[in-house]
């Protein structure tokens, strides 16, 4: 397990999501899917049972909705929306999709319970996203970058 990220760090934008909430809701949870900070316009996506989490498009929406279960002791879990009784574990550092058979211990719930909190990093209200060829990229201030690399290009034609 690495250590919780500071703000302002390379770690802290690949360690950060976005919720991005649908429609779909029943009375115990709330149907979400997960947009990596340092990848606008992706989505995290499960590719089947006991397979690793992966990114793609935003208009992959298949795999990528989970249902926000509230847990033990304030945290949640993510049960994916086609696989039923199947959620996002962490176990030894790998993410990937786990199914509980019904004899789910103590080991099971806590790779599979996360703590939702603000986000360590955060759109800046300048920022905005500039489409590729391949991915989107997140513009913002440089002054908002701490401990983080970037490029500055300058187009100096005569």
């Amino acid at each position: 397990m690495q250590k919780f990220p500071k703000p302002g760090s390379n770690s802290s934008v690949f360690a950060t999501f976005r919720l991005v909430f649908t429609e779909q809701q029943d009375m115990f949870s709330q149907a979400v899917m997960l947009e990596p900070y340092s990848l606008p316009g992706s989505l995290l996506v499960h590719q089947g049972r006991g397979n690793s989490l992966a990114v793609d498009s935003y208009s992959v929406t298949y795999n990528s909705v989970f249902y926000m279960v509230n847990g033990d002791d304030g945290t949640v879990q993510l049960e994916a929306q086609s696989e039923e009784g199947c959620f996002v574990s962490n176990a030894g550092g790998v993410v990937r999709l786990e199914c509980d058979y019904g004899e789910s211990d103590d080991e099971f719930l806590k790779a599979t319970s996360f703590v939702v909190r603000d986000g360590i990093n955060q759109y800046d209200p300048v920022s905005f996203v500039a489409k590729g060829l391949r991915r989107n990229f997140l513009l913002q201030p440089l002054f908002s970058l701490r401990d983080e690399h970037y490029t500055v290009y300058f187009n100096i034609n005569q």
